[in-house]
């Protein structure tokens, strides 16, 4: 995903897509509360709270003004992509 989505946005699209994954499984539990079923939607819900930070940090450090940031951001802010692969 984060080579597909203008890091302009990709906070916005990370956070609407892993809040709606999120609540369908909530949902989905939720409607089916006697199934015995392993209930991962913690886990889920820390999965989501890391990857909207992940895409919060990575917009900070390649969009935003390094003098727009506050101290803590500027020392947790993403300034490349990490995905990216370097030739061998």
């Amino acid at each position: 995903m984060f080579f597909m989505v203008d890091p302009r946005r990709i906070q916005i699209y990370t956070l609407l897509i892993t809040m709606v994954y999120l609540t369908f499984f909530h949902v989905r539990r939720y409607a089916n509360p006697f199934v015995d079923e392993l209930d991962f939607t913690v886990a889920l819900m820390t999965l989501t709270q890391k990857m909207s930070r992940f895409a919060f940090e990575y917009h900070d450090g390649t969009v935003r003004s390094y003098q727009s940031l506050t101290p803590t951001q500027k020392s947790l802010a993403i300034k490349e992509n990490p995905f990216k692969r370097k030739p061998l």
